[in-house]
């Protein structure tokens, strides 16, 4: 992952939490720093070498205005946590995890003065890290700047959070208190950071889309001139996204021809028009299709399942392995695809990935068709 966001000129990378399982839990004795520190420091070479800046984002449960004194008291700990994990990988101040504010407990000025007091006495390991979001429901830009100016600890502003917690918010507003969140970052916190997505159509308010809409994204991008930010996507699509609007703001026929090679086979098993529609658009070097190449995407994702679309995909992708595989590896793969039928649709999947394991071939590493 390290390697696909420098490949795609992406500077940011948000961390699972879920990179090492119950790491507040643990006891002391299951030191993974040392059990996992050549692989540490291998990752630690490429985040720096390609100077990716990578944070986190602790999760709902981590909550630090908790009426509950253990609850407060995991918090820190899981924070601890992911701090250690930051450091780890040979992070320092820039590199920030994000935490929300939390419940209100039916006093939301009482709960934002827990909150005040806890962070007053939060670690130094932890307050170096962290930095504040405003949320959709509960606590608005203004309570978190409010709460970020007690404190001394940044705000990263979330653009979507805003629009649903006021919907009159316009861009100039949005302007208005990147602004002042701005003012919140220390030289030694790194560029300020901000948060972009868009509303599901389908879903609650609030719930975050699959993808961006490019149009208002770039006006907002071109809304921002002069300003030194870095923007986190929040959409459900997230490595998609970030590619289109990538190569949006930086169009290169060369990094839409990579994307291309990851999406053919995924493409194809879903509609052969589609696929050579996709080939269609590559032609134009100078001026390359971004926009109508991740609508094309977008159009394929919404199709069934093709089972003779399927198969045409598995073949191409089988021929790559023919000259490797053993007579008994090329008899299941064909019985498979004799046999496969809408009750196991991507069973032909399954076995490709496993070659692919056994005879690596350096084109389909990334092919999304094997995911």
């Amino acid at each position: 992952m390290l390697l696909y966001t420098a490949e795609f000129n992406i500077s940011c990378l948000r961390l699972s939490s879920g990179i090492i399982p119950f790491a507040s839990k643990v006891s002391e004795a299951w030191d993974y720093e040392d059990i996992f520190k050549n692989k540490l420091e291998q990752l630690k070479t490429i985040i720096k070498n390609e100077q990716i800046r990578i944070s986190m984002h602790p999760g709902q449960y981590t909550v630090l205005n908790s009426r509950d004194k253990r609850v407060v008291s995991n918090a820190i700990d899981d924070l601890l946590a992911h701090a250690k994990l930051i450091r780890s990988l040979g992070g320092n101040q820039r590199n920030k995890m994000v935490l929300h504010i939390g419940g209100r407990y039916e006093n939301k000025q009482e709960a934002m003065k827990r909150f005040i007091e806890v962070c007053s006495s939060l670690p130094v390991e932890i307050r170096e890290q962290l930095v504040l979001e405003n949320d959709e429901i509960s606590y608005s830009a203004e309570d978190v700047l409010s709460i970020c100016h007690a404190t001394g600890l940044p705000m990263v502003y979330d653009v979507f959070h805003e629009s649903v917690y006021h919907p009159a918010t316009k861009l100039e507003d949005h302007l208005a208190w990147i602004d002042a969140a701005q003012k919140t970052w220390k030289p030694e916190d790194g560029i300020q950071v901000i948060h972009y997505s868009d509303q599901d159509p389908d879903k609650r308010p609030g719930a975050h889309a699959k993808t961006i809409d490019s149009e208002n994204f770039l006006d907002f991008a071109k809304a921002l001139s002069g300003r030194q930010i870095d923007i986190i996507l929040e959409c459900k699509n997230k490595n998609r996204e970030a590619e289109k609007l990538e190569l949006l703001l930086r169009p290169k026929i060369q990094n839409l021809e990579r994307i291309h090679a990851m999406e053919k086979y995924k493409t194809l098993a879903k509609s052969t028009l589609l696929y050579q529609e996709a080939s269609e658009l590559l032609k134009d070097k100078k001026q390359p299709k971004v926009k109508e190449y991740f609508e094309l995407l977008e159009r394929r994702d919404a199709l069934p399942f093709n089972l003779k679309g399927e198969k045409n995909a598995a073949e191409h992708v089988f021929g790559y392995f023919k000259k490797d595989l053993e007579k008994k590896e090329k008899e299941n793969f064909l019985e498979a695809l004799h046999t496969l039928s809408n009750e196991d649709p991507y069973k032909l999947r399954k076995i490709l990935r496993s070659f692919n394991k056994k005879y690596p071939k350096k084109y389909l590493l990334r092919s999304r068709y094997l995911e």
